[in-house]
């Protein structure tokens, strides 16, 4: 009932929206660091405050740096009108015991302008680099708040001109239920202040509150963020992703004051392409981002001896056990398989697994099993609900083996 109110309010607000805004924070110190950070957050409408669950996550909300069970890395790249550019690139690694840290790197580019002095005459060509370096941190402070801040170095170079300053930004994520979440983002708390010539430049503090719901199986994700401008206005965002085909495709959607937009993204597993389109004031603009997941943590399990027989001299095979993980283990199991895919044998139990269980090739019945060839896979559930699942090794019984266990060292 309350996911069916939550999206009567979006949709409620969508009709408020108007179709086109004002932009007065545009040329504003540091408007380029309101641009966006992802293909996929681009296609949401910016509305990523309080999903903040991938390596963006150090441009939207660092409290969200918590949520990423692996190291991430995202690039994107836009070439925007006029001879300029803009490209964001972050890399997350997440701690079993402090927290996520992150890195990221914002740059606006512009070159080709034609340089004039106060006689109107041409001095040459000048090119103008804004770059802000984000060393960000986020961590749980408890099963349900997380909280996080980033270290920003801005650098302005237009021209001989140049100047340095750092600024602090501060969030948090709450998750009001398993399937809603609300966040929040304080941008310059301690503001930067660039000087150049004779022109000071401190930049804006800026307020972003939002919220995300998950629904249909977790497939589809709405989310809403209300930004507070420093020109007094808000600016709403919103946000739809829908997963196709296991998780393997989205097909997202958002909008705000300014454009609509609309993107798709791929999942292959280990690396992620996003893709997204927005319509605005000056036309159409494409967006490309790569993502590739490392697997920091997870599970696996290795078998040895690879063959063995119930009835032999040797008659048991090793399961060995390795589980990284962020959270702590709420229960384990691992399933037997065998040809026909109908499960054997299971062990399971809650906490930490054991280092290695011996499997004696007998069913639940304490049946032996016949010759062939049997699939043993793990699965780990943390205290977040996370789920990681091993590579399935195989295993065969057979009548007769050689009387040798090989020993096996397993390292991760």
């Amino acid at each position: 009932m309350f996911r069916i109110f939550y999206l009567i309010i979006i949709f409620a607000i969508l009709s408020t929206i108007p179709a086109q805004a004002s932009n007065k924070y545009e040329g504003a110190p540091g408007a380029y660091l309101r641009f966006g950070a992802g293909a996929r957050d681009l296609a949401m409408g910016k509305a990523f405050v309080a999903v903040a669950d991938d390596a963006t996550s150090v441009y939207w909300n660092p409290a969200g740096l918590a949520r990423i069970q692996g190291a991430e890395f995202t690039w994107l790249f836009v070439p925007l009108f006029e001879d300029t550019n803009y490209s964001f690139f972050s890399f997350v690694h997440p701690t079993e015991e402090f927290g996520a840290f992150g890195i990221g790197i914002a740059a606006l580019n512009s070159g080709n302008f034609e340089g004039r002095n106060n006689r109107a005459q041409v001095t040459g060509e000048l090119t103008e680099l804004q770059r802000c370096i984000i060393l960000s941190h986020g961590r749980k402070i408890s099963r349900r708040l997380s909280i996080g801040a980033n270290i920003k170095i801005i650098t302005e170079d237009i021209a001989s001109y140049s100047d340095t300053k750092i600024g602090m930004d501060g969030a948090m994520l709450f998750d009001l239920r398993d399937y809603l979440s609300l966040g929040l983002s304080v941008q310059n708390i301690v503001p930067p202040r660039l000087k150049l010539m004779d022109k000071n430049e401190t930049f804006p503090i800026t307020v972003r509150a939002g919220s995300a719901l998950k629904t249909l199986n977790n497939n589809l994700l709405l989310s809403l963020d209300v930004e507070k401008l420093p020109s007094q206005d808000y600016k709403t965002h919103l946000g739809a992703e829908y997963w196709l085909r296991h998780r393997s495709v989205a097909l997202r959607m958002g909008m705000d004051n300014t454009e609509i937009t609309s993107g798709v993204g791929m999942d292959f597993e280990n690396y992620i392409i996003d893709y997204s389109l927005s319509h605005q004031d000056l036309g159409y603009l494409n967006r490309i981002s790569f993502t590739y997941c490392f697997k920091t943590f997870g599970a696996r399990i290795q078998v040895s001896p690879k063959a063995f027989s119930p009835l032999g001299k040797y008659n048991w095979t090793t399961l060995k056990i390795a589980v990284k993980q962020k959270d702590r283990v709420k229960k384990w199991d691992i399933i037997i398989i065998d040809k026909t895919g109908t499960v054997v044998k299971t062990y399971e139990g809650k906490g930490e697994p054991p280092d290695e269980i011996t499997w004696e090739g007998r069913d639940e019945n304490n049946k032996v099993m016949p010759d062939g060839m049997y699939k043993c896979m793990l699965k780990v559930v943390d205290i977040v609900d996370n789920v990681h699942k091993s590579s399935q090794e195989k295993v065969e019984i057979i009548t007769e083996v050689p009387d040798v266990v090989v020993p096996m060292e397993m390292g991760w």
